[in-house]
């Protein structure tokens, strides 16, 4: 996790459907820089270990239900459905790719808030 400034550190947590605990973040003042932005705890090891996620800035919130987990921060989000061993690049055409500040999951719904008022709702097809 990325923690070289003051303004770094996690911002958010997340269990995926496994119980596996997940901590994401970065830094506020550096949120479209390059850096490690999430890892997961290691029970076995009694350690946290870098989940590669692309490392694509601050992600200050992570959601996951039985079909996904997706993280998001202001500059984007991005989509793991394998419960969080590997990630993609969450698109959002509408807003440049931009992402938003929480999330929560049921179901087969995650739903986001963001600046401005911003809201959605994603639907991902559990068939």
């Amino acid at each position: 996790m990325y923690r070289s400034a003051d303004t770094a550190g996690g911002y958010g947590l997340a269990l995926n459907s496994d119980d596996d605990l997940f901590v994401v973040g970065g830094d506020y003042l550096q949120r479209d820089k390059n850096y490690p932005n999430m890892a997961r705890y290691d029970v076995i090891k009694n350690r946290w270990k870098h989940v590669k996620s692309g490392d694509r800035g601050l992600r200050s919130a992570m959601a996951c239900n039985a079909f996904a987990c997706i993280a998001t921060g202001k500059t984007g989000s991005d989509i793991s459905y394998d419960q969080g061993n590997t990630w993609q690049p969450l698109a959002n055409p509408k807003y440049d790719n931009t992402g938003y500040f929480t999330l929560s999951a049921s179901n087969a719904r995650f739903l986001f808030a963001g600046s401005e008022g911003k809201v959605a709702v994603l639907i991902i097809p559990t068939e």
